[in-house]
This record gives C-alpha cells, structure tokens and sequence, in this order.
C-alpha cells in the first residue's frame, strides 16, 4: 500500500491518502475480529474459563433478572441459567469484538474481559486513539485531515505494526487465558 501513496502535488493524493487511511483501521478492526472469532475454543467450557471473561456469557441470566422483583424462585431460575451457560462451550462473542469501534478505550474493556493487557498495544496507545481511530472518524464523517505524505507513511506503518502483532496476542490468549 505504501508503494501507492503519490507525491502530495499529486491530483490524487488527497483520495488517495484518505483511501488508504479507512483501509488502515479496517483491517485492524476486521482482523480484530477474525482472530477473536477463530480462536475463541468452543472445546472449553465456559465454566473452565476466568471469571471477568464467564461473567460476559451470562448476560441472558442477568437479563432474566431486569425488572424482576426478587424472589427465592427468581434466585433459582436465575442459578440455573447461569449453570447452564457454565456448562456450555458454544457463546456469542459479541462482547469481545471490536463493535465498529476499535478505540483504545474499547480495547480496554476486551483486556479486562480476557485479565490481560499487551504492551505493544499499551505502548502505540495514542496512536491507536489519535491518529488511527481519529482520523478514521474524520475522514468516514465528512472532515479532510490535511496530512503529509510522510505522516501517511508513517501512519501505514504503525498500523501495519500493529496488525502483525495480533497473531502474537491471540496466540497467548489461546495459551494461557482461556485454559
């Protein structure tokens, strides 16, 4: 992709560059995404995974409990939903995806979830935030960042940083999170 960003005198550079940019965060999220759904181990039981990353499945028990007055049979149906979601290997990954929005805060709530936290993410945080998240939203809403093609590069370049280590970090999710 960088071999296609044309000089800034360029007629194109501007459509160009604001191409290239949409295309950056989109295969960060869209390959966010794939890796959580590929390597979410339905052969583990949701009862054998942590429990920040459990307390996410059982949200139809909870959801049971709204505007419920609380009584000793609510408690029970409630534990058996909450038994049977344990029991289960098959789960909604919804809650650990990337929602249209893989900002550093969404990114946060994911670390949470799994109890982990990456450093090469923690250490691109602004740019993750600022620049390729940001920019992303100006550009989908109408607004033009004016920006150098240096900056472009760069930008390319961290993103492209960025997605060559998701494999690393699923990869020890896999290992050592969810079993």
């Amino acid at each position: 992709m960088r071999a296609s960003i044309p000089k800034e005198e360029d007629i194109y550079f501007r459509v160009t560059t604001r191409g290239a940019l949409v295309l950056c965060y989109s295969h960060w999220e869209g390959y966010f995404n794939d890796l959580t759904q590929e390597v979410s181990r339905p052969d583990l039981l949701i009862g054998q995974r942590r429990l920040a990353f459990r307390s996410v499945f059982a949200r139809s028990a909870l959801d049971s409990l709204i505007n419920k007055e609380v009584k000793d049979d609510t408690i029970i149906e409630f534990l058996n939903k909450i038994e049977d979601c344990e029991s289960s290997s098959s789960f909604d990954v919804k809650p650990l995806l990337a929602r249209s929005n893989l900002d550093w805060a969404r990114l946060e709530k994911i670390f949470s979830t799994y109890g982990v936290s990456w450093r090469c993410f923690n250490d691109q945080r602004i740019f993750i935030q600022h620049q390729l998240c940001r920019i992303r939203h100006e550009i989908a809403h109408g607004n033009d960042p004016r920006l150098k093609r240096n900056q472009v590069l760069d930008h390319i370049a961290r993103t492209s940083d960025l997605i060559e280590e998701l494999p690393r970090f699923f990869s020890f999710l896999s290992e050592h999170v969810w079993t």
